[in-house]
């Protein structure tokens, strides 16, 4: 996988819980138990987008915005979770565009198909930032609940880097608004759990998994990705 000249990683995990095995992915550059400069992106899988080019969302960009970052820093992770839709799955991620295509917005459509607004677990993450060995990070992300996540996973998120997609501002702007993403152009530092108000309900919540793990972890395979 040549990837903006750089070496890159690749582990592959699988989750084991109730209904399958998910597969996870953790791309790295460099030594990610650096404490000075360590990257880190986690990020949930978009098929429609990052493979099909679908422009309804931001997540193509979001995930080349990091790998940008991370190629010019001196060590980083993308943790790639097996996510898409916010974890509803495929079928239901095209069923609720069809409900967003009558004028439901994203998390309108998701409830009208009595699906949850947003059914991801970020633990799995925290257990692969875990056994990769990560102790602090820069951390991308807009999203508070990846924030709360991984402060209070006891890793130390040594900057908050704010995410923001020009070409997707209508985007960003309603994720704003619907889930209380930060979309600020100031980093933080010394980050701490942000406080969550009246934001989407989920069955899966992120401060409780982020001190009780539900889920499996265990890594398969790893493979070099060096351009050839």
């Amino acid at each position: 996988m040549p990837k903006n000249n750089e070496e890159f990683r690749m582990r592959v995990y699988h989750e084991h819980k109730e209904g399958g095995v998910k597969e996870h992915v953790a791309i790295i550059k460099g030594n990610v138990q650096n404490l000075i400069d360590n990257v880190v992106r986690i990020h949930s899988s978009c098929t429609t987008s990052e493979v099909f080019g679908c422009e309804r969302c931001d997540c193509k960009e979001q995930l080349d915005y990091a790998f940008d970052e991370i190629s010019n820093a001196s060590s980083g992770a993308i943790v790639y979770l097996d996510q898409e839709g916010r974890d509803i799955g495929l079928a239901k991620k095209v069923a609720a565009y069809a409900m967003q295509d009558e004028g439901y917005n994203t998390a309108e459509a998701n409830t009208v198909l009595g699906l949850d607004v947003d059914s991801r677990n970020f633990q799995p993450a925290i257990d692969i930032m875990h056994d990769l060995g990560i102790k602090v990070t820069r951390l991308l992300t807009n999203n508070p609940d990846k924030i709360n996540a991984v402060a209070n996973s006891g890793i130390h998120i040594t900057v908050r880097q704010p995410v923001v997609i020009d070409t997707k501002s209508d985007y960003q702007s309603k994720k704003a608004s619907i889930f209380q993403h930060l979309f600020d152009f100031n980093v933080e530092r010394d980050v701490t759990p942000v406080p969550r108000e009246s934001a989407p309900s989920s069955s899966n919540s992120t401060a409780e998994a982020s001190s009780e793990s539900t889920s499996s972890i265990a890594q398969i395979l790893e493979l070099s990705l060096a351009k050839s």
